[in-house]
């Protein structure tokens, strides 16, 4: 943090530590310092990043207000950070939840041909889903859960 004036400040009992994104998930030891001051090294985890829902389509359209899903719609859930790049990622690691409530997948997630970050992976909405407009969206892979993704459903 910086203050009005552009120096550093800092937090009694804290501190802000930027990881390297090449660096992979796991403990890892860092050497902290003050200044130009060198402290004593501390243990630290390194957590794999959450995915993130880019888009959710349905039949190739982007839901949204406009475009509203319907129940019994199959939709197409486009997610980063969800699997190793390029890879096939089961069902059994991943959860999908709609408005609050768990929904089964179609299939394993499979890597796009265009980005191999990218994963796709689809749901059919049950014929009792609630309508509304902005129904949030959650996916998660061994527990590391996104932000919502707001969709629209209507009746």
């Amino acid at each position: 943090m910086r203050d009005g004036n552009g120096r550093g400040r800092c937090r009694k009992n804290s501190f802000t530590l930027q990881i390297p994104a090449s660096f992979a998930p796991g403990p890892a030891i860092a050497q902290l310092q003050a200044g130009s001051v060198p402290i004593a090294p501390v243990f630290v985890v390194i957590q794999p990043v959450p995915p993130v829902i880019q888009s959710v389509l349905d039949d190739g359209q982007a839901v949204n207000g406009g475009n509203p899903a319907h129940p019994g719609d199959t939709l197409t859930i486009a997610a980063l950070n969800l699997g190793d790049a390029g890879a096939t990622v089961s069902t059994s690691r991943l959860q999908l939840l709609i408005g609050g409530t768990a929904y089964n997948l179609v299939g394993p997630a499979q890597p796009s041909a265009n980005n191999p970050q990218l994963h796709t992976v689809q749901v059919i909405l049950p014929p009792k889903i609630a309508a509304a407009d902005k129904l949030p969206m959650i996916v998660s892979i061994d527990g590391r859960a996104s932000l919502p993704f707001y969709i629209a459903v209507a009746r």
